[in-house]
């Protein structure tokens, strides 16, 4: 009988406990364009970083290329993979947030 009674309450009374559901649920809304360094061709970024990174390791030229090569694939893959959000409203709030934080310094922020 009591193995009845849990199943009947069970049965009646898990929907309540399910999870915790609203009805007007609204998910984060990107705005805006993406930004425009995600559509550039990947050999065009490799060559890019080249010309603007300047180090003083003294490393073989074809092991630096493989090394820029590397770090431009694994940046491309978290950005497009969809780890990284970017435009949203909670972004764009967070960042005012930090400029009222850090007027008075700004070399900090940039």
């Amino acid at each position: 009988m009591k193995f009845l009674v849990y199943c009947i309450f069970f049965f009646f009374f898990n929907n309540f406990v399910y999870s915790q559901y609203e009805l007007d649920y609204q998910p984060i809304v990107y705005k805006g364009s993406v930004p425009k360094d995600i559509y550039l061709d990947t050999q065009d970024k490799i060559e890019n970083r080249k010309a603007t990174i300047k180090d003083n390791v003294d490393i073989k030229e074809k092991n630096r290329d493989m090394m820029y090569a590397s770090a431009v694939y694994q940046i491309n893959g978290r950005l497009k993979g969809g780890a990284v959000f970017f435009n949203d409203e909670l972004s764009s709030y967070l960042n005012k947030i930090v400029d009222r934080l850090l007027v008075k310094q700004p070399e900090i922020r940039s």
